[in-house]
């Protein structure tokens, strides 16, 4: 089972993105300035909404359901 990398809570809601690539990344978010770490073996992790389109755009990630 795949934990988050943060909870979210009422105020900030979570989308759960998951990772397409091999090498580990290590990315911050935009808005929210939290960081969130991906791997090939660690891919789904729950993000601040408000960093999931900047986050989804790079092409590193796909969006999989809200956290």
């Amino acid at each position: 089972m795949t934990r988050p990398s943060f909870n979210a809570g009422p105020s900030s809601p979570g989308v759960i993105l998951h990772y397409t690539q091999e090498t580990p990344v290590l990315v911050r978010g935009p808005v929210s300035g939290r960081e969130y770490r991906f791997s090939r073996t660690d891919p789904d992790h729950a993000v601040d909404i408000r960093d999931s389109d900047a986050l989804i755009r790079t092409g590193l990630f796909t969006p999989t359901r809200r956290g």
